[in-house]
């Protein structure tokens, strides 16, 4: 996978395509995923702390290491970028899949291109860094939708009940972690929209099927 490098202080994309184990500055400025870069920096020697740099996945971290005998000797390690995972299931307004359509998935300067799977999935990995942008932007069939990134807290906890009802449209109000009568108006409207028995409670069933609607 391609990682992200953040430019930092008396750093130049000589001495990042160097720590990455590649020739030189035009590898990294002509990388096609720094297309951004490009654009903003007309000379590849020309980089500012803050630049987001795409390092190929293929570029490995070079370390300098002496033997005993003083000797120096040249290893290569791999240096593996934290991930993260977005997962988003499209239904239309029938409650069917969006499936096998084409969709853009849009977060800072990274843009990715694929089609949802036969379960109407979009399934996004991307550099944990870019989580700092807050938001990213699903194109799907020219219809542009913005979403915020975020984490969902453990399912046993009320929060994490209420973001997964948030997330799957049962709006209940303020992720606070309280069980006032907005979140248990959205209980019951997604029990009711489940089959389930509508009381409003946080039953071990209610948990099971948010879970099973949304891991």
């Amino acid at each position: 996978m391609q990682r992200l490098h953040v430019v930092q202080p008396g750093e130049w994309l000589g001495s990042i395509a160097r720590n990455y184990g590649l020739a030189g500055a035009q590898d990294l400025y002509d990388f096609e995923a720094n297309s951004h870069l490009r654009e903003t920096r007309d000379d590849p020697n020309l980089v500012h702390p803050g630049d987001e740099v795409w390092v190929p996945a293929t570029a490995n971290a070079v370390a300098l290491h002496l033997n005993g005998d003083g000797v120096s000797r040249l290893s290569v390690t791999a240096r593996a970028a934290a991930a993260e995972t977005i997962e988003v299931v499209l239904r239309d307004d029938d409650g069917d899949p969006v499936a096998a359509t084409p969709y853009e998935f849009q977060i800072g300067g990274y843009h990715a291109r694929g089609t949802t799977d036969d379960q109407g999935r979009v399934i996004q990995e991307f550099d944990a860094r870019y989580l700092s942008y807050g938001r990213y932007t699903l194109v799907v069939d020219g219809q542009s939708i913005d979403l915020a990134v975020g984490h969902l807290d453990p399912i046993n906890t009320v929060r994490g009940v209420q973001g997964r009802l948030a997330n799957l449209g049962f709006d209940p109000g303020a992720i606070d972690g309280r069980l006032g009568p907005r979140t248990r108006s959205a209980v019951c409207r997604f029990q009711s929209a489940h089959d389930l028995t509508v009381d409003g409670s946080l039953s071990n069933t209610l948990r099971d099927r948010l879970l099973s609607e949304h891991p």
